[in-house]
């Protein structure tokens, strides 16, 4: 998150000039690696760091790009420029600490942008949604004109589909109105997607957005053109009358355009994108073919299962999901939409409640799950549930943790006829795609398995217990050892994905096994098992504390007192009696005491196995 007045704190562009190497810090963002691979093409010497292993690491490193996975001090070395996504502190971060220490100048990735399109006429699009989607369309657009385009945009444009191209005279980037990015850029045409109140935590309040963006619009270079929606002029209060470099989107070209992918919002993108274009002098029939084959980006309507029918979108403001959600009803006229939804953003939630639960109306079956915090921290008092609490009749589902989606929409679907899950959100809930595609198919998946072992001496016992009822299912069941399950499989994938077990069959002893352990884990993934609940297993693990609860609930149990490891033993005991183990199974531990001398050998024995006999 960048404060407005932090921006006095970087250094100029121009001095990038002069470093030996770019370190980019927050590399393993989208718009990051894009920069990344137009810095490396440009032969500049470029280095990463991130706090971890991501998606793109392979591929930059097969570019040269040196990375770095933990944020640290010697990361930085005497010559280095320091150039930072908006998400790095700049009072918390160890590149920077160690940059300022060494004299490096310290830039943001905006800037580095602006160095790397000199010489590169440049599309540069802006709005408040739509900017992957029509700088994407613009690409194709161009390229199939004839022009080699770099694209720089926060997204991928689908498989198959470069960045760069040798030779690119024109560069299509996203202008971004978050913390003035955009203010680095020189257009030479500027689009306009749409304008509404967002990043006030930034600006200030809605006049002061709108007043950035006409500066924004004052960067255009000579000859330059501004390509706007209607709504987006009107709230900026352009007039082609007044400004002759103005196009804006008409019903006309509207209803010239028909992209591959549905919906009103994805179609006027393509509108912009084709008249933007236009504006860069490419032959208008050729991009007009361009626009309407492409297929469009990653996160934008895009389908990652078919069967379930999964479709992940970025949609993250109220009009964004109104346009999502009617571009399913569009392409999907049949199908029952599940809208999850993953709010972005403390901030943004607070400021868009009742948008959010008007919106998400639109939708057969509402479900929302936990924001995602990105570069804020958490807000006391908001959570999605606000945004339930607004819905009525009940219609919305709260799941806490997007991690326990699967699960739960694996519940819905039983309920929902030809169910379409439409997974919205600006943060990483498309991640929840697959699983949720596997927790589907686990519905379908009805074999139990049988659970044996334990941290007990009747480890054994619990095996040839397991056997007897497996054999008895007939093969219908798999056995599992307690102590693989937990030390050398991968639980969360084996208890989440298609082959997640429909029961868990307990036979397993002692500790972890009889002592609620299992039930509890069993409880934690959603899974049936047989035998008694956590709380009670914990309790009956215990015989003393079991007899004691069962006494003084007026039922009668056997006679008996406990003795403790190295504790005084009673002179009188009656006999015969029994010695075992207070937590352990009856084969462990265990004697038939007759006579008083053979006592200190049946304590000896069951002090073994536990403390307390």
């Amino acid at each position: 998150m960048r404060r407005r007045e932090e921006l006095a704190r970087f250094s100029p562009t121009e001095s990038l000039a002069d470093a030996r190497r770019l370190v980019m810090v927050g590399v393993g963002g989208a718009g990051m690696t894009a920069l990344a691979r137009l810095l490396r093409s440009q032969g500049r010497i470029v280095a990463g760091v991130d706090r971890s292993r991501f998606e793109a690491a392979d591929d930059l490193e097969a570019l040269g790009v040196e990375l770095t996975f933990g944020h640290r001090e010697d990361a930085v070395q005497p010559g280095d420029a320091l150039i930072l996504t908006d998400a790095i502190d700049l009072d918390a971060s160890p590149e920077v600490a160690a940059a300022r220490r060494l004299g490096c100048p310290i830039v943001r990735r905006s800037q580095a942008l602006a160095f790397a399109l000199k010489g590169l006429k440049t599309v540069c699009v802006a709005g408040t949604h739509g900017k992957t989607t029509t700088a994407w369309l613009v690409v194709a657009g161009l390229r199939a004109a004839g022009r080699r385009v770099h694209a720089v945009i926060g997204a991928g444009g689908g498989d198959g589909v470069p960045e760069l191209e040798d030779g690119a005279d024109w560069a299509v980037v996203e202008a971004c109105e978050a913390y003035e990015a955009y203010l680095d850029l020189d257009p030479d045409v500027a689009v306009l997607t749409n304008v509404e109140a967002d990043h006030l935590d930034y600006h200030g309040d809605y006049g002061r957005m709108l007043e950035s963006y006409r500066r924004f619009l004052a960067r255009l270079r000579p000859g330059g053109r501004i390509v706007a929606s209607e709504q987006a002029a009107r709230e900026l209060g352009l007039d082609s009358s007044t400004s002759p470099e103005l196009t804006c989107l008409t019903d006309e070209i509207y209803d010239q355009v028909s992209p591959v992918k549905p919906g009103r919002i994805f179609r006027e993108n393509a509108g912009l994108a084709w008249m933007a274009c236009q504006a860069t002098g490419a032959d208008a029939g050729a991009a007009l073919t361009g626009v309407n084959a492409f297929t469009g980006p990653l996160r934008r309507l895009e389908i990652r299962s078919q069967d379930p029918l999964i479709i992940v979108d970025y949609a993250h403001m109220p009009t964004e999901i109104d346009g999502a959600i009617q571009a399913c009803r569009e392409g999907w006229p049949d199908r029952n939409i599940v809208a999850v939804f993953q709010p972005h953003l403390y901030t943004r939630t607070r400021d868009n409640l009742e948008g959010f639960a008007r919106s998400l109306l639109a939708a057969d079956e509402i479900v929302l799950t936990d924001i995602y915090p990105a570069r804020e921290a958490p807000m006391p008092g908001m959570s999605s549930l606000r945004i339930v609490e607004l819905i009525p009749d009940g219609r919305a589902r709260y799941v806490p943790s997007r991690h326990r989606l699967p699960r739960a929409l694996a519940d819905l679907a039983g309920e929902a006829s030809s169910p379409l899950f439409l997974l919205l959100g600006a943060g990483d809930i498309d991640r929840m795609a697959i699983p949720t595609r596997d927790g589907l198919a686990a519905r379908a998946h009805r074999r139990p398995v049988v659970v044996w072992g334990g941290e007990t001496g009747e480890r054994e016992v619990s095996g040839h217990s397991a056997r007897a009822v497996a054999q008895a299912l007939e093969g219908k069941a798999d056995l599992l050892d307690l102590e693989e399950l937990l030390f050398d499989r991968n639980l969360s994938r084996d208890w989440s994905g298609p082959n997640r077990p429909s029961l868990i069959i307990n036979m397993a002893h002692g500790g972890y096994g009889e002592n609620g352990s299992l039930a509890g884990l069993a409880a934690m993934f959603g899974i049936p098992m047989t035998g008694c609940g956590q709380a009670a297993a914990a309790l009956t693990i215990d015989k003393q504390k079991t007899k004691d609860r069962l006494a003084s609930a007026g039922i009668d149990v056997p006679k008996g007192l406990q003795v403790l490891r190295g504790g005084s033993v009673p002179a009188e005991i009656p006999m015969p009696c029994v010695v075992k183990p207070a937590r352990e199974g009856s084969t462990v531990g265990l004697s038939f005491v007759r006579t008083p001398e053979e006592l200190p050998g049946a304590l000896a024995r069951a002090w073994k196995a536990d403390e307390s006999v």
